[in-house]
C-alpha cells in the first residue's frame, strides 16, 4: 500500500511541475498570441534627434516617443529625420538614421 502512496505523490509532484511550466509558457507568449489574433504589430516610434520629425504628416517632437500599431500592408511614412529615429517591436529594436523612410509590414514578416 505504502509503495502505490509513493506513486501517487511522483505523480502529483510530476504533474505540478508540468503545469507550472505549462502557465509560465503561456504567460510568456500572451503578447505574441494577441499580435497574431489582432494581426497588427504595435510599435514603439522614439524621435532621438534635436529636431522634430513627421509621422503620416504627424509631427513628434525632439526626444518624444509615440505608441502605434502597424497591419499587415500598412505603411508608416517618417520623413525629416535629422538624426536617430529607433523602432521598437515585441522583439526587436530597429535604429534608423536615414532622413525619409517607409516602414511596412508584409507577410507579417518584416
Amino acid at each position: 500500500m505504502n509503495e502505490y502512496r509513493l506513486y501517487i505523490l511522483i505523480s502529483i509532484i510530476i504533474i505540478s511541475i508540468s503545469v507550472f511550466f505549462i502557465i509560465k509558457v503561456l504567460n510568456e507568449s500572451s503578447d505574441l498570441i494577441t499580435i497574431a489574433s489582432l494581426q497588427e504589430v504595435p510599435l514603439e516610434i522614439e524621435n532621438n534627434s534635436e529636431n522634430a520629425i513627421l509621422i503620416n504628416d504627424r509631427e513628434l517632437g525632439p526626444h518624444e516617443k509615440t505608441n502605434m500599431n502597424l497591419r499587415q500592408n500598412e505603411k508608416i511614412t517618417i520623413s525629416n529625420n535629422a538624426g536617430t529615429v529607433i523602432i521598437r517591436t515585441f522583439e526587436k529594436n530597429y535604429k534608423i538614421k536615414l532622413k525619409s523612410f517607409e516602414v511596412v509590414i508584409e507577410n507579417g514578416e518584416n
